[in-house]
């Protein structure tokens, strides 16, 4: 017995149509987005059929605060002849001996017989009070009130993490009160306090964008010391990209061409975009201050495009 099967094998092309988007934060509505850390754009025309997204490029300024107000790396709290004294620092990026000459000045204020040293051997700060046989001092860093604890726009409590929380970690210390003991010097003794860990200026040390609708990459959120449910937890599709920071001396911007591999696939394809909705933030959801600087960045768009309709027509074959 004959069976005729006609077999038709249908070979579709798909050709990949690559495009780019050049993205800068000065072209933005700047009433709508007054801060280039958060923005939208529309689009020249539609992408349909859209199979990924990769960042190619980007140009970031290279001047970022270290210690500000925003970061919440801007105080500390002494408590000195009876008196709590909180030190408030200037906003702005700060290398060690900067932060060191800083914190002198502003002691010295509280009292003109103190004084700040910083060992750049182990990059270890020590606060000293001078005067012969003079009463203990107190660094009190267990005092999250009295500062770092105002939420931003994002409700980070910067406080609540074990990292990061503050100008107290990065001077070294941990979330404590730390009394000075005397040291001998010179046939007598001063009050003086070293700090435990050395000192760390780069607290964020990357950048991450978001692409609203189309994040790809996951994260791990913040572990926090006190919350209701003191666990790690995730966030699905929280990012598209992370951005590696390098300080420069010079302010010039900064290419990070090559230094990351950020793209993002889409299965099914995205139908159409014709808007893109950016945001620049911390780990910690904090919006990365750009200080009136622009970014600009190469958007690579893969657009899927069916090439033709082939058809490859065999005979009927025999069993």
């Amino acid at each position: 017995m004959n069976h005729h099967h006609p077999l038709i094998k249908t070979s579709h092309n798909f050709v990949l149509d690559r495009k780019v988007l050049f993205i800068d934060s000065n072209d933005r509505d700047i009433e709508r987005w007054p801060s280039a850390s958060e923005f939208e754009i529309n689009c020249p025309q539609n992408y349909n059929n859209v199979e990924s997204l990769r960042l190619s490029s980007i140009n970031l300024p290279n001047f970022f605060y270290n210690i500000s107000e925003q970061l919440r790396t801007n105080k500390m709290i002494v408590y000195h002849d009876i008196s709590l004294h909180t030190i408030t620092l200037e906003d702005g990026y700060y290398n060690y001996t900067q932060l060191q000459a800083t914190l002198r000045t502003k002691f010295t204020a509280i009292d003109n017989r103190f004084d700040v040293s910083y060992n750049s051997i182990n990059r270890k700060f020590t606060f000293i009070y001078t005067q012969t046989n003079g009463l203990a001092f107190d660094l009190r860093f267990d005092l999250p009130n009295n500062y770092n604890c105002i939420k931003d726009h994002y409700k980070t409590d910067v406080y609540a993490q074990h990292s990061n929380w503050g100008l107290g970690y990065i001077l070294g210390f941990d979330k404590a009160k730390y009394t000075s003991y005397p040291v001998p010097h010179n046939n007598h003794t001063h009050q003086q306090l070293i700090s435990p860990n050395p000192s760390d200026l780069e607290d964020n040390k990357c950048i991450y964008i978001e692409l609203e609708k189309y994040n790809k990459c996951d994260e791990i959120k913040p572990f926090l010391y006190y919350s209701y449910n003191n666990a790690n937890s995730g966030i699905v599709n929280s990012a598209f990209a992370k951005i590696p920071i390098y300080p420069f001396q010079d302010n010039k911007g900064l290419v990070n061409d090559g230094y990351f591999e950020n793209i993002s696939y889409y299965q099914p394809p995205i139908d159409k975009i014709s808007k893109f909705k950016l945001k620049f933030r911390y780990h910690n959801g904090m919006l990365v201050d750009f200080h009136n600087f622009n970014v600009s960045l190469s958007l690579e768009i893969n657009q899927i495009r069916n090439e033709m309709n082939n058809y490859e027509v065999r005979s009927p074959y025999k069993v």
